[in-house]
């Protein structure tokens, strides 16, 4: 599947027209198609660790992330440190335009590369962090990145980056129309099956370019917001 290099960065759901059909009571009919589920959740965010500049958190946080990445069965483990990279800037590259905007992009794999100096950068025992401009501008990018944000693994072993409300037990879904995955949670005791509440949007690291959807027409199912 051919990476996206446009304004629109992502394409998990294969370029699939919108569905959106608004209901009563506030309530919306799309289409959707579930990839997968949570099954494990980070016990904290790194940016809050990075911020902070203290060694010992850092380390703890940073190997904790390391820790659930590693017992992902769809990461490659023969370039565990680029996969890594991409999950937790999710695979995008921020930078400052000459007349003052923000440019948004997919990198190369050498550029995300550049990250592992940043993650050696951020165990210093001292907590001084590289200040040159460059190492900032990708410190950046990472806080951007992770900001409020946990890394979680799913039952088949994807892993990825998804908002802090999300919960063991939330599904993982793709919505046609929409650039990224969504996890949503059931409304118990909803009048309509397939009724959830929408948690957030997600990064899942090698399917966000529309892989989980390919040859998958028929499983496309209607996803009631409640």
């Amino acid at each position: 599947m051919q990476r996206t290099e446009s304004n629109r960065p992502f394409c998990a759901d294969g370029s699939r027209p919108m569905v959106f059909n608004p209901l009563e009571n506030a309530s919306a009919r799309l289409s959707g198609l579930l990839v997968d589920q949570i099954t494990k959740k980070s016990s904290s965010s790194m940016s809050l660790y990075i911020k902070s500049r203290f060694a010992k958190e850092v380390f703890d946080c940073y190997s904790e992330w390391r820790q659930l990445c590693s017992s992902s069965r769809r990461l490659d483990r023969d370039d565990a440190n680029l996969h890594f990279a991409r999950l937790v800037t999710n695979d995008i590259y921020g930078e400052w335009t000459t007349d003052g905007r923000t440019r948004i992009r997919r990198c190369s794999n050498e550029q995300f590369r550049q990250y592992e100096l940043i993650f050696n950068d951020l165990q210093e025992p001292s907590g001084q962090n590289s200040q040159s401009e460059h190492s900032n501008v990708l410190l950046n990018n990472l806080l951007t990145a992770c900001a409020g944000r946990f890394l979680f693994l799913t039952a088949v072993g994807y892993a990825g980056l998804g908002p802090h409300e999300l919960q063991v037990g939330d599904s993982l879904y793709v919505l046609a129309g929409g650039h990224k995955l969504y996890v949503l949670r059931p409304v118990l005791g909803a009048t309509r099956s397939q009724t959830f509440n929408l948690i957030g949007d997600c990064y899942v690291q090698g399917i966000m370019d529309g892989e989980a959807v390919e040859g998958r027409d028929d499983d496309f199912h209607d996803v009631f917001m409640g």
